[in-house]
């Protein structure tokens, strides 16, 4: 497959006229901006033009145009964003574009190699354009700047948020939660570590969010042998430290982590791997994590009654679960049974080995526990699991629990639901002065 006469010529302006150096950039922003407009057109046909052989062979122009009628027909018409994700792992160079479908986020994930795209994928976040920003922060307070980081075989994309006002010389790094998400942390309407990131810099505390590494190389990390918690989370908070360090006005003992859920969790160990001025853990589950899932699915599922459908997928995690009793005494290639959740088994031996209220009495920094009552995904017990470990160890720290905040860190309006999700919110600005207080305090 070659480009359309257009975009050829357009190859060789750019190589006669000195811009060769900077070829591939130029190469995927057009690629993927020409893809993207083409399919608003509707022009099915001249999209799949970029496509290679090989993917043409398995995505077609019926495809195109069956995923964008399948969007435009359930959200409504589609409309590109501005945003632009451009990464590489090893030696494939990542793009990821964004659309619009009415209020609905649908990610598009191009592999580009040489001049076509070589993969693709197409899929709807659980992300809605509904978000606002909190009014105790506003675009007026921040200065913001991008940024990529180095972890590894592979490079994050980020931003540093710093205040429009006098700095305290203050910074946070966010860590996420479990699964595939952006720097926001979003779900919904809701942009809980943006919230964060605007309302400490209203108080002169900069920082850094980045996309984790499942929201940009899912399908490569899911190939990788091995793969742990710590491979999914630890190493790129440890990544995003170290590159705060090498700003010579930034200095280690300025810079806090925050980890939320699965962030938090992992915070103990993370913090074992840098000296960080201090740890902040939101809604972090102390147990182990395959106990807590399976809390989660049961509180999800009785919400509207167990059908025999929804019985049996519990009764089928429950024997997984078992089945890690025995990968506890084994090595993780001899393991030829199902590990809970589609996880392969390297991960689960990770966390068998992993415990974070034991590690957490390790830490050398300052702790922050916050915990909301109405979270219904991470516990008051683990709160209190937590706390009881900090009162057995030698650490400075602090503990916060609030009435009625949930797993977002705003308030229910009822019982604790998964329906709360759906409203959107703000993270609550006490919240934001209490983070702020124990970091200026520090």
């Amino acid at each position: 497959m070659k480009f359309p006469l257009s975009f050829s010529a357009l190859l060789l302006v750019m190589i006669f006229t000195g811009f060769i150096g900077n070829l591939s950039a130029q190469i995927t922003d057009t690629l993927t901006s020409r893809f993207l407009e083409n399919l608003n057109c509707e022009k099915y046909g001249e999209a799949v033009a970029f496509f290679s052989d090989d993917l043409s062979e398995s995505y077609d122009t019926a495809w195109l145009q069956k995923k964008h009628e399948l969007y435009n027909n359930a959200f409504g018409q589609a409309e590109i964003r501005d945003l632009v994700l451009k990464s590489f792992y090893g030696n494939k160079h990542i793009v990821c574009r964004f659309m619009w479908y009415g209020d609905q986020s649908v990610k598009f994930r191009f592999v580009i190699q040489g001049d076509e795209i070589a993969e693709i994928s197409i899929g709807k976040e659980s992300i809605t354009n509904a978000y606002s920003l909190p009014e105790y922060a506003g675009r007026k307070d921040v200065v913001l700047r991008p940024v990529l980081i180095r972890s590894g075989k592979y490079a994050l994309p980020g931003e540093i948020v710093e205040p429009a006002g006098e700095s305290a010389g203050k910074w946070v790094v966010f860590v996420h939660g479990s699964g595939p998400a952006n720097r926001d942390e979003a779900m919904f309407g809701n942009r809980p570590f943006k919230d964060i990131a605007y309302g400490l810099a209203k108080h002169g505390i900069s920082s850094l969010r980045y996309d984790k590494n499942t929201y940009l190389f899912g399908p490569e990390l899911s190939k990788e042998d091995g793969m742990t918690m710590w491979d999914e989370t630890g190493n790129d908070a440890v990544s995003a430290f170290n590159y705060l360090k090498k700003f010579e006005q930034v200095k280690s003992q300025n810079i806090y982590m925050l980890g939320h859920s699965q962030g938090a969790m992992m915070m103990p160990a993370i913090c074992d791997s840098i000296e960080a001025g201090g740890a902040i853990m939101i809604a972090g589950n102390a147990r182990p994590l395959h106990k807590l899932m399976y809390e989660q699915f049961r509180f999800l599922m009785k919400q509207d009654g167990l059908s025999k459908a929804e019985k049996r997928r519990l009764d089928i995690q429950k024997e997984h679960i078992e089945n890690l009793k025995k990968l506890k005494n084994m090595p993780v290639d001899s393991v030829d049974f199902a590990m809970p959740y589609g996880l392969p088994a390297s991960y689960w031996k990770y966390l068998l080995e992993y415990d974070q209220t034991e590690r957490i009495k390790e830490i050398d920094e300052p702790v922050l526990l916050l915990q909301g009552k109405g979270d219904y995904q991470v516990r008051m017990r683990d709160f209190r699991k937590f706390r009881r470990a900090l009162l057995f160890s030698d650490l400075e720290w602090k503990a916060i629990a609030y009435d009625k905040v949930n797993h977002l860190l705003f308030e229910n309006q009822g019982k604790p639901s998964k329906e709360e999700y759906n409203r959107n919110e703000n993270v609550e600005g006490y919240i934001i002065e209490d983070i702020a207080n124990w970091i200026q305090n520090k």
